[in-house]
């Protein structure tokens, strides 16, 4: 429901907002965002440990999508007051708050995919967060389906050795993620999915009147994460590490 235009997305999201933005200034810092989702992870799951591993796992997407979201509106460039560097182009608005949200679900599915992959067997502690050629001809059989145009009619290792190359672009031998999402995000924009319209910044976000815009304070990063990289079984509460791309509606559907 955060992701929907509607009078009932609009609701959700108020209340969302008024938890990430503390100090009602408008607008909100990629720390003070992934504190909310440090909290609603631990509500929804009402599992501490669970909530962690899974925000351990997606922390990658949530600056991705922080900084696809922030890019919507252009501002003067112009220094917060109370700030030293920090502008209004450092932060999302309400409005951009929607598509934090709709992003956060593309770049959440893009990295779920990538992570299939790195190492085979889902996330492990044994991933080294990049997919050699090994790992992607061992695993592309299953990506065909999973609705990202530029893995469709992957049913060869000559095809997947020719878009693991495309993909990795400064030749380096391995895929990162930063290479990876760049890619395929940059095919749904070519192919015109409703993905990619979303990625492209054709449609913007919602503008709600009755915000005041100001500076912001930087919240604390949420409080003493894990040293170790996490493991999520992939069997627990039904997570999927080959899940497919989530569906929001009246937002996207998979390409």
């Amino acid at each position: 429901p955060y992701g929907l235009k509607n009078a009932e997305g609009t609701a959700v999201r108020k209340v969302g907002f008024s938890k990430v933005d503390t100090n009602g200034t408008g607008m909100a810092s990629l720390a003070e965002v992934e504190n909310f989702i440090a909290s609603a992870l631990q509500v929804t799951l009402e599992d501490d440990v669970y909530a962690g591993d899974l925000f351990d796992l997606f922390r990658p997407c949530f600056g991705t999508a922080f900084n696809r979201a922030k890019e919507l509106s252009k501002n003067n460039g112009k220094v917060l007051k109370g700030a030293k560097t920090a502008t209004a182009d450092d932060y999302i608005s309400f409005p951009e708050f929607r598509m934090f949200c709709v992003y956060l679900q593309i770049f959440a599915a893009l990295y779920d995919v990538f992570t299939s992959v790195d190492g085979g067997e889902g996330r492990t502690e044994d991933d080294d967060s990049r997919i050699n050629l090994e790992e992607f001809l061992g695993g592309y059989h299953s990506l065909g389906g999973l609705g990202f145009q530029a893995l469709q009619g992957l049913d060869t290792d000559e095809k997947a050795t020719n878009l693991f190359k495309a993909v990795d672009a400064n030749d380096g031998g391995f895929v990162l993620y930063r290479e990876w999402f760049t890619y395929i995000s940059a095919q749904e924009i070519k192919s015109k999915t409703h993905v990619g319209s979303l990625l492209n910044g054709n449609l913007k976000p919602t503008k709600i009147a009755g915000r005041k815009s100001g500076s912001s304070s930087r919240a604390s990063s949420v409080s003493t994460r894990r040293s170790q990289k996490s493991k999520v079984s992939p069997s627990k509460k039904g997570y999927s590490p080959k899940s497919k791309m989530p569906v929001v509606a009246g937002v996207y559907k998979p390409g």
